[in-house]
Order: structure tokens, then C-alpha cells, then sequence
């Protein structure tokens, strides 16, 4: 599934919900992606700092902020790390101003652990795809 990834796939997870958390490390780990989580958004801002993150998996309700205000925070400050929106308080509405505030996707929990990693691998190999060039032209071009 990392096929063509970076060496390392670091996802943060967002959420106040230990269980949560520990379903989607355990499955993110299985997928050799390394993972971190944090229960709220000053702990997501303090590791988003210090690490490299290629995606984040929030929660549209965390303590400090709500996953849409994180969300718009990590685009303005992050502006090439995407955003898996995660909810257990699905409505268009929500959805809607989740992708409109940089949210690459919006899950409804309970969601099934196929369709999180679909979501995951669709939005790491858009990445990959757009990041290609700029790795490209770095290192002295690439061959097809």
C-alpha cells in the first residue's frame, strides 16, 4: 500500500477518543505507515511542529477547537499536509465546510477500516503525484 511512498509515512490522528485512537494506530501500523495521535488540538499543533507529517486524521469535535479550525490552522501553517476529516456528527453541512476549509476527505464514523484505508491511499498518492515534480527538479530530473 506505501508503494512509491517515502520511506516513512508519518499520519497523525486527532482525536479525544483513546478507542479511537487505538483503532486507527493499530491500522495504520499494520499498514507500516508510523503513527502519532493527540487528544486535542494544542497537542496536534505541538507535534505538527516537531514532526513531518504526510496526513492528518482529525476529529471534527476535539477539545481546544473544533477539527474544522484545526483543520483551517494546519492548511494555513502546513499548506502541503492533508487532512482526513473524521466525525461521529455527520451532516452535508459539516462536510461541506470541512472540504471547503482544506479537508482532503470526511469519514463518518462508525467507519469501516477499508474505507479509511482508501481514503488514506487516495490521498497520499494525490500527494504523491503533485509532490513528484517539485522532487524531480531537485534532484536533476526523473526518469518515465
Amino acid at each position: 500500500m506505501t508503494r512509491g511512498l517515502p520511506m516513512e509515512t508519518r499520519i497523525l490522528i486527532v482525536d479525544d477518543d483513546p478507542f479511537i485512537c487505538r483503532q486507527l494506530e493499530e491500522l495504520y501500523t499494520t499498514q507500516q505507515y508510523a503513527v502519532s495521535t493527540a487528544p486535542n488540538a494544542t497537542e496536534a499543533l505541538r507535534l505538527l511542529g516537531e514532526h513531518d507529517f504526510s496526513l492528518a486524521v482529525v476529529d471534527l469535535k476535539i477539545p481546544g477547537t473544533d477539527g474544522i479550525g484545526l483543520t483551517r490552522e494546519i492548511r494555513d501553517r502546513w499548506p502541503d499536509l492533508d487532512v482526513i476529516m473524521i466525525t461521529g456528527y455527520a451532516s452535508i453541512k459539516g462536510a461541506v465546510e470541512a472540504i471547503k476549509q482544506g479537508a482532503s476527505d470526511y469519514i463518518t464514523k462508525p467507519f469501516q477500516k477499508e474505507e479509511i484505508l482508501l481514503a488514506t491511499e487516495k490521498v497520499l498518492e494525490k500527494r504523491r503525484l503533485l509532490d513528484e515534480p517539485r522532487r524531480c527538479s531537485r534532484s536533476g530530473g526523473c526518469s518515465t
